[in-house]
This record gives structure tokens, C-alpha cells and sequence, in this order.
């Protein structure tokens, strides 16, 4: 209760009428629920639904986000229903449970399915409302802070390691991408803690024997520029502090230095009232110390994507030591670690300053990224795999001609430019001037570009765009597009197929649709209208001979079972099974069949997730390839059937990766450790010097998905030493 009280104080400084009979009573309740539960550490299971509250209420949430807080686990982990929940607490703070409960009660085949769609499942209830991924970064954060029990455990170790990864790979990213660094930076430390332990340590003793001179060099600053503000007139507070250490770890291994050669491993920071301050107190920072050339960073002007405002400077300091240098004021100091939650609040008010709208609109941005996402795309892990790449990846950003900014990923082209504008934009986007140059659609954009799009009524995209766009939103509508297409195709042969058929009969097509007898054969053969039946038709997806049987009954007797199985059927599996008597299951549907011999090109290596076409082969059956593989190009379409991932099967698929890097020592070691991280199982390693590129390293490995496969390569591009990573 102790604990309880110091929940209900901090809430009623920043929320003085907050309803703590609602906190009070879910206290209550949790309390009775996890009974005689036990954490790792041996404490009562309740400490950490208090400690969860607790730093929900630094962020300065509501009482239900609070209340929410203390139940989070009731749901996941007791008798206790999500009716149940609603009916005492009401339906916001049971949204706000369901959130962050995990799918724990279903079964999945493996640990990384059950995590995609625990992310899934999340991020919508986020998109719905903010404050659940809130109230679960505050739980990540405490369950980090206390892993070290669930490590020292038989068998434990492995399991925090997980735990540390996804922290690593979902949760600092998300936090940081939410503005709230106060609880992104322990995330990294932590996570650091438990993935590379020997470094966390080293570098941890390293500092210790540092901080002493650091403090003292503090100190030395805080008197030197105190009191020059104070003679200046302002009323400016000044913290010295040191690096976290995650970011100073991530900087060695960037530059391949020791921690010694870091040269602003201190950094200060100043905190005024008023905007106009900020640019006052700079120019007195550069006048008391020369300013280090390109270092010079205006974050107020140009915030970062998620929202962050600050003056960044770096300086050649006392006893000529660099140092960094931020300004800003006292409200965005509060906003930068807080992040979004200072504003969530704001989404049902009334007018906003600029800074705030401007931060709404990447938090509305953002949500809706993740609502398409999940409106596109089916699996879970590809979900995942996208968010990752999408919302967490480098960004840049790009102006239109009147100075508009947009936010994108690294490497996006204008055609995500052109998307972004507007869909009409992108689906007629005929080139793009890049800074007054015309440049070709699948040029990188880089920060600070100014692109101009080029358009044309006749323009529509092409497959190939797929190869080079970046944004979720680009590949959702390019897709949507060509998938419009095809069923524009497949409605054309399959009108013309069934005609012919009907002719050949003596019957008319348009005397049996005005007697409704189109409509009777789509309903008896399940698909959802006359269109529907015959694009069904068009993709082999429906026979022409069961159609004819259902339009025309009774024209040809009856076969026995035993003629029955004598049967041949029409179309791709007819003409598959007369190739090749003897079919096989694949892991791909052929016209939603699975019972059609397939083989996978070698020269494309297709894998679960790429966007796939079959070719039919006349000696081998259907050869599977991706739809972007040249081998494919050019063909006759009459040989091109529709093909789709069977989600049913599960399994791994080797694919080849040509790795360029630096070479040096150590790189081979960090490359297959990485590989192993991210349960990529290597088949095969080939490795030589080469004097152009440094070390070329041919690695065949396991993966299970194209989602994977993109996450394995990200995880080798950011190895520092690393130039490319490519798919062969």
C-alpha cells in the first residue's frame, strides 16, 4: 500500500482530479487475482504490476492507463475474463488490458509465430489507442529491469537473451520512434546488458574508471558556462552527464576506436524558458569555445520524425576536450523524454501549437502506416518484418517544391514520394525531378532532396516498381493494382472460355445470364457473384468442365466410380496430371489447388512471402518463380499461371547471400554470430580477399520466409565493416 500511495501523490501533482478510487479498486482487485504468485525474484507477483503503474505515472498518463497498469496481467495470467474486466472497470481500461495481453491460451508452431502475432495484435489495439503501447513499454521496461532473476535460473540464461533481442529489435526502436527516450535509452542498456555481455562489461569498468575525471571535467563546465549565462541575464539550468552506454558502444563499433579516442562521450545540456533563448545561449556557447565544423545540428526548426526539438552543437571545450552541446527549452526537454505521451491527450482538444501538431500528425502518420500494413498483408511474421523496416528503419527527409516535409525510410524512391502525396500521384508517376535533375524512379532519395513528380493519365504502375520501392504504402497500392489487373485478365479468358464452350454446345452465354442461370452456377460453385465465377474460371481456380456440368445438367450421363476415377480433370491440373500421372503436395497452390506438381528455380530461389508466378513446364510441371526473375520476362503469358503460398506448411529454404565487407579481423566471427542470432543456419561459407571489395563471403543459409530473409540481411548491413549485402 506503501507503494500505492507514492502512485496516487505523483498522480495528483500533474492530474489533481483523477478519479484514485478507479486505481485504488484495480489495486484491490490485482492484488486478490495473483494471490499467492511469485515473481523470479521471489517477490510478491503484485510488486511488478506497482512498479509498471509507477512509471506510467511518469509519463504523466490517466488513471485508467494507470488503472490498466495494475491489471495488465490479470487477463494473461489468472482466472480472471476480459467480460470480467469491463464489467468492474469499464470498457476503456478493458481495451487497454486486452492490448497488451498476450495470445497466451493459443497455439502456435513456433516461438517467432507467436511473437508476430502478439506484435499484430498490439499494434492494432495501439492504432485504436496510444496509451496501450504505453502502459506496455512500461511493462517491457520493468521486466528488463528486473531479468537479471530470470537469467540466473537453470536454463534461464537463453530465455533473457530472447527477451533482451526482441527488446532490442521492437521495443527501444518503438519507444524511440514515439519520442521517449527517457525509456528507449534503459531499453538499450539494458538489452546491451544481456546480448554482449563481455563488451557491456569491459566498457562498464571502462567507464567507472573514467567518471571521476568526467566529473570533474562537469563540474569545470557547469561553473565556466553558469556563469557566463548568469552575467548574460538568463536563468538557465545546466546537466553534465555521460553518454548512455549502448550509444557510446554503438560509436566505437561504428569507428573502430577504444572508448578512450571517443572524443564526446560528455554531453550538457541546457534547459530556458523561451524558444528565442535557445539561440541566444548558442551563440555564447560558440563565443566561450570554437565550434567543431559539421557539427552543428537545428532540431527546432527541422525536428526529428518523432517529434524530438533541440539545438545541437558540438565544441572544442576546457583543456581543449570536445563535448556536446544541447540546447532547448524546459517543454522540450519534458517532450523528448516523454515522447508522444505528453500529447495523446490532445487527440479529442481543441487547438495545439505548431510543435504539437506537428508531432500528432507523424503519431496519425504512423498509426495509419500500421493500419495499412495490417489491411495488406496477411502474415503475421511479414507484418512484423514490415513494421520493422517501415516505422523503425534510418529516415530521411525530403521536401516537395513549396517546402513541404515528408518522412521516409532510407532508400525510398519518388515513387514512395509520389504515393505519399497522393495515391492518383503514384499509380500515374511517369519520372521525378531531383533537385531541378531528372532521375530514374528507382533513384535513393537522400535528406534534403527536393523532389518534384512528374505525372501522365496514360501512366499505371508496373511489377517492377516492386523491386526498388520502400514503403509499405507503395507496395500495398501497387499491389492493389496489379492484382486489379490480373483479375481483369483472368475475367477475359474466362468469359471467352465458357462462351466458346457454350457455343460449341449450341447455347448462348447472354440467353442463359438473362435467365439467371450464370448467377444459379456461381452460387452452386461458391463464388461470389457471375464476375467472381468467371475470373475463377479465367485462373483455373474453377474447371470449365465442372461449370458446363452445372449450366447444363444432365447432357451427359452420370459416370459409375469406377469410370469416375478414370476421370481426367481440365485445365492446369488436368494438363499437369496427363504430364505427370504422378503428383506431388507442394508448399505452393496452383489455382488454389495443393495437390500439383511444382518446383522452385534455381535462378530466383523463391521463398515464402516474395510475390511468386508459376511457369508451366511441360516436362517438369509448374516452375515456381518470383515474379521480378528476368527468367520469366518475355515468356508467353499462356504458360504463366497464378500461384500463392500455401500458409499451411511450414519449413526452411536455402537462399544465397553475397556479403562484401571490409578485411579485417573479427568480420567473418561477427557475421556468423549475427547469422545465428537472427536463426539463420548456415548450409555452406565461402570466403576470399579480394582487392576491390575488401572479403567477399558467400554464405547459403536457412530461412523460412522473404520477411526473415530481409531481417537477416538487415541485421548483417548494420555489422560495422559491412558494405552490401545482396541476394544471389
Amino acid at each position: 500500500m506503501l507503494k500505492l500511495e507514492h502512485i496516487l501523490a505523483d498522480l495528483r501533482e500533474y492530474h489533481p482530479r483523477a478519479d484514485v478510487d478507479l486505481i485504488k479498486a484495480a489495486y484491490l482487485f490485482a492484488f486478490e487475482k495473483h494471490g499467492g504468485q511469485k515473481r523470479a525474484s521471489g517477490e510478491p507477483y503484485i510488486i511488478h504490476p506497482l512498479n509498471v503503474a509507477q512509471i506510467v505515472t511518469s509519463l504523466k498518463l490517466d488513471e485508467e492507463a494507470v488503472a490498466a497498469a495494475l491489471l495488465h496481467d490479470v487477463v494473461e495470467d489468472t482466472d480472471v475474463t476480459q467480460a470480467d474486466v469491463t464489467e468492474r472497470f469499464g470498457a476503456r481500461v478493458a481495451v487497454l488490458v486486452d492490448g497488451v495481453t498476450k495470445l497466451s491460451k493459443m497455439s502456435f508452431s513456433s516461438h517467432e509465430e507467436r511473437q508476430a502475432e502478439n506484435f499484430r495484435k498490439m499494434m492494432m489495439a495501439m492504432s485504436k489507442d496510444i496509451r496501450v503501447i504505453l502502459v506496455k513499454l512500461a511493462d517491457r521496461l520493468h521486466n528488463m529491469q528486473t531479468l537479471d532473476y530470470k537469467a540466473r535460473q537453470p536454463g534461464g540464461l537463453e530465455s533473457a537473451q530472447r527477451i533482451a533481442r526482441e527488446t532490442m529489435e521492437i521495443y527501444a526502436p518503438l519507444a524511440n520512434r514515439l519520442g521517449i527516450h527517457a525509456i528507449k535509452s534503459q531499453l538499450e542498456d539494458l538489452s546491451f546488458q544481456y546480448l554482449q555481455p563481455e563488451e557491456w562489461n569491459t566498457l562498464s569498468k571502462q567507464l567507472a574508471r573514467l567518471k571521476r575525471e568526467h566529473q570533474r571535467f562537469i563540474d569545470l563546465v557547469n561553473g565556466i558556462l553558469g556563469n557566463e549565462l548568469k552575467a548574460a541575464g538568463y536563468k538557465a539550468e545546466i546537466h553534465g552527464r555521460m553518454k548512455h552506454l549502448y550509444s557510446i558502444w554503438r560509436k566505437m563499433q561504428a569507428q573502430h576506436i577504444p572508448v578512450e579516442e571517443i572524443y564526446d562521450l560528455v554531453a550538457f545540456r541546457v534547459l530556458v524558458e523561451q524558444v528565442n533563448e535557445c539561440w541566444h545561449i548558442l551563440g555564447i556557447v560558440h563565443q566561450l569555445w570554437k565550434p567543431i565544423p559539421g557539427r552543428f545540428r537545428d532540431y527546432i526548426d527541422l525536428p526529428k520524425p518523432n517529434g524530438y526539438r533541440s539545438l545541437h552543437t558540438s565544441v572544442i571545450g576546457p583543456n581543449g576536450e570536445p563535448m556536446e552541446v544541447q540546447i532547448r527549452t524546459r517543454e522540450m526537454h519534458e517532450q523528448a523524454e516523454r515522447g508522444i505521451a505528453a500529447h495523446w491527450r490532445y487527440k479529442d482538444s481543441g487547438p495545439v501549437a505548431r510543435p504539437d501538431e506537428e508531432r500528432i500528425k507523424m503519431l496519425k502518420d504512423l498509426l495509419e502506416g500500421i493500419r495499412e500494413l495490417h489491411k495488406d498483408i496477411d502474415s503475421s511474421r511479414e507484418f512484423l518484418s514490415s513494421v520493422k523496416e517501415d516505422l523503425f528503419g534510418d529516415e530521411i527527409f525530403v521536401f516537395t517544391p513549396k517546402g513541404d516535409v515528408f518522412v521516409f525510410p532510407r532508400g525510398a524512391t519518388p515513387v514512395d514520394f509520389a504515393y505519399a502525396i497522393h495515391s492518383e500521384v503514384g499509380y500515374h508517376c511517369t519520372g521525378a525531378k531531383v533537385n531541378g535533375t531528372m532521375v530514374p524512379l528507382s533513384y535513393p532519395l537522400h535528406s534534403g532532396d527536393i523532389v518534384q513528380i512528374l505525372t501522365s493519365p496514360s501512366q499505371s504502375p508496373g511489377s517492377d516498381w516492386l523491386k526498388f520501392v520502400r514503403t509499405s504504402r507503395a507496395k500495398s497500392k501497387i499491389r492493389a493494382v496489379l492484382r486489379t489487373e490480373r483479375r481483369g485478365r483472368s475475367l477475359e479468358i474466362g468469359r471467352a472460355l465458357l462462351e466458346k464452350e457454350l457455343r460449341r454446345r449450341g447455347l448462348s452465354y447472354g440467353r442463359l445470364q438473362k435467365k439467371g442461370e450464370i448467377a444459379r452456377a456461381a452460387t452452386e460453385l461458391r463464388a461470389e457473384s457471375e464476375e467472381d465465377l468467371l475470373v475463377r474460371l479465367g485462373s483455373s481456380k474453377v474447371s470449365l468442365d465442372a461449370l458446363t456440368a452445372v449450366l447444363v445438367p444432365g447432357e451427359a450421363p452420370s459416370p459409375s466410380p469406377a469410370q469416375e476415377q478414370e476421370t481426367r480433370p481440365t485445365g492446369i491440373t488436368g494438363l499437369l496430371n496427363r504430364i505427370l500421372p504422378d503428383v506431388a503436395t507442394g508448399r505452393v497452390l496452383v489455382g488454389g489447388e495443393g495437390d500439383i506438381m511444382t518446383h522452385f528455380a534455381r535462378c530466383c530461389s523463391p521463398l515464402p512471402g516474395d510475390d511468386i508466378v508459376g511457369y508451366v513446364n511441360r516436362a517438369r510441371g509448374i516452375t515456381v518463380h518470383r515474379r521480378d526473375c528476368r527468367q520469366v520476362e518475355g515468356v508467353e503469358p499462356d504458360r504463366l499461371v497464378d500461384v500463392a503460398w500455401d500458409r499451411r506448411v511450414k519449413g526452411e529454404r536455402v537462399v544465397r547471400l553475397r556479403v562484401l565487407c571490409q578485411d579485417q579481423q573479427g568480420m567473418l566471427a561477427a557475421m556468423t554470430q549475427t547469422l545465428t542470432n537472427q536463426s539463420a543456419n548456415i548450409v555452406s561459407a565461402n570466403c576470399r580477399g579480394d582487392k576491390e571489395n575488401g572479403a567477399v563471403n558467400v554464405f547459403e543459409i536457412l530461412v523460412t520466409s522473404a520477411g526473415h530473409l530481409k531481417t537477416v540481411m538487415r541485421a548483417l548491413e548494420r555489422i560495422p565493416g559491412v558494405r552490401s549485402v545482396q541476394r544471389s
